[in-house]
């Protein structure tokens, strides 16, 4: 008795369309979670560089409410020692002014944070030196008075 084996070099009809939609749809879910990455970490980016912001937003105020307490305790002071009163408003002032070196120092620590974090989203050394964000003035709309009234009738 004969015995014949019978085997195929080529695959099977269908079995690499088969494969090839496997791999295309593969590589759609990874460019789908690339993207998703790729959002996450913008949102981050963003998250961080919105707070690095506002840290130094608060720094500046909180350094502007310090030099108008210190002109007036000075002015305070200076009405004290020509005789008027104002000790008690001086006291006020002293813990006024000590509530904005704390505040100042707490917002350091903000600003610290903030900017190892946004090293850290940018994959740069945590110290790296980051500059100090531009104030930006608010938006404005340049709209007639006309115009605007218009549009209060109109809704």
């Amino acid at each position: 008795m004969y015995m014949v084996e019978l085997r195929q070099r080529f695959p099977a009809a269908g079995s690499l369309d088969a494969r090839a939609r496997a791999m295309a749809e593969e590589a759609q879910a990874m460019l789908a979670e690339l993207s998703s990455e790729e959002r996450i970490v913008a949102e981050r980016a963003a998250n961080a560089f919105a707070d690095y912001v506002q840290a130094f937003a608060e720094k500046r105020l909180q350094e502007r409410q310090l030099a108008l307490l210190a002109r007036m305790g000075q002015a305070v002071r200076a009405r004290y020692t020509t005789g008027g009163s104002g000790l008690a408003e001086a006291a006020r002032i002293d813990v006024e002014v000590t509530k904005a070196q704390r505040a100042l120092a707490r917002i350091g620590g903000d600003i610290a944070r903030s900017r190892a974090t946004l090293n850290a989203v940018l994959r740069r050394p945590p110290g790296a030196a980051l500059g100090e964000p531009r104030e930006t003035p608010p938006e404005t709309v340049r709209i007639s008075v006309e115009d605007l009234i218009a549009r209060a009738e109109a809704n």
